[in-house]
């Protein structure tokens, strides 16, 4: 997985094998171009934590650690290494929130009505 600007790089080495240890062996020409996408454009640091993340939540390919880095990126996460391990995708978070949050109107909204109908003995 060698480019000629990459000749004799240890952080490189290290990310592939922390990739090929925890996720699975390189595969394909086009796996291994990703990969070295994700290394130029992030830490070498950024790149071997958002694998450990990735392998923690199942996620076996080079896209689930991109979208990893990328929602690091996006949320300006300055030292990825300082995020909780297993730490779930924020969109999943919020979606589980706004559901809840749903679930609590309608069980005020309820309330509301039966207290409504003891107090006035009316049916909305």
């Amino acid at each position: 997985m060698t480019n000629c600007h990459h000749e004799g790089d240890e952080k490189l080495a290290e990310v592939i094998r922390v990739y090929e240890d925890n996720i699975h062996p390189i595969k394909s020409m086009v796996e291994r171009e990703k990969l070295l996408d994700l290394y130029d454009r992030y830490k070498p640091e950024w790149v071997k934590r958002a694998i450990e993340e990735a392998a923690l939540s199942n996620g076996r390919n080079v896209k689930y650690v991109s979208a990893i880095l990328d929602r690091w990126d996006n949320l300006g996460v300055a030292r990825p290494w300082e995020v909780p391990r297993g730490f779930r995708h924020e969109s999943r978070g919020k979606e589980r929130l706004d559901k809840a949050l749903s679930m609590l109107e309608e069980i005020n909204g309820h309330q509301e009505r039966s207290t409504d109908i003891e107090d006035t003995g009316n049916v909305p």
